[in-house]
C-alpha cells in the first residue's frame, strides 16, 4: 500500500500527474501505453486548473486521488501572464470529446473553443513562456504522458 499523496510539496505552476480512474482516461492510457492518463497545473491554496471530462476547464478543488507524478519546471514561470491566458482563453471551455477521440484514433482534430487536459496544460505553460516540447507540436496532439518525460521539469 502506498503513502497518501502529501499535498505540501507542491508550489504553484507544478504539473501534477494522474494515474487512469475514467473511461477517457482509460482510452488516453491505452493509446500512449502508460498509466498517465491526465494532468493538472496547481495554482496554489489547494487549487488547480484542468479540464475534467465531466465539466470542462476551470479552477477545481485539488484532487489527491490518483497522483502519479508531481513535476516542476525547471524555470521560472510568468505565472501572471498564463492565469491572464487561462482567465480570457479557457476558463469555462467544455471538455473536448472530439479532441479526445482524435487523438486516440491518431487523426488530427479537435474542436474549436474547447479543450481536454494535456491541451490545456501546453498552452498553458508556453502562455506562462515555458517551451514543454517543440513549439511546432499543436497542443492537441499532446498527451499527459509527455510531461512526464519532459526535459523542462524535473520530478518532485
Amino acid at each position: 500500500m502506498s503513502e497518501p499523496f502529501n499535498p505540501s510539496i507542491l508550489q504553484p505552476g507544478d504539473a501534477i500527474l494522474y494515474f487512469s480512474h475514467d473511461f477517457g482516461s482509460w482510452l488516453i492510457a491505452l493509446k500512449t501505453w502508460t498509466k498517465v492518463a491526465h494532468v493538472e497545473i496547481y495554482r496554489g491554496n489547494q487549487v488547480s486548473y484542468s479540464s475534467r471530462c465531466e465539466t470542462g476547464v476551470n479552477a477545481y478543488p485539488l484532487r489527491l486521488d490518483g497522483v502519479a507524478a508531481v513535476r516542476r519546471p525547471k524555470q521560472p514561470l510568468d505565472l501572471l501572464a498564463a492565469d491572464a491566458w487561462f482567465e480570457t482563453n479557457a476558463r469555462g471551455q467544455p471538455y473536448d470529446w472530439r479532441g479526445l477521440l482524435c487523438f486516440a484514433l491518431a487523426r488530427r482534430g479537435g474542436e474549436r473553443h474547447k479543450m481536454f487536459c494535456s491541451e490545456l496544460a501546453t498552452h498553458y505553460y508556453r502562455a506562462a513562456g515555458l517551451a514543454p516540447f517543440d513549439p511546432r507540436w499543436p497542443a492537441v496532439r499532446v498527451p499527459p504522458s509527455f510531461f512526464l518525460v519532459s526535459r523542462e521539469f524535473e520530478t518532485i
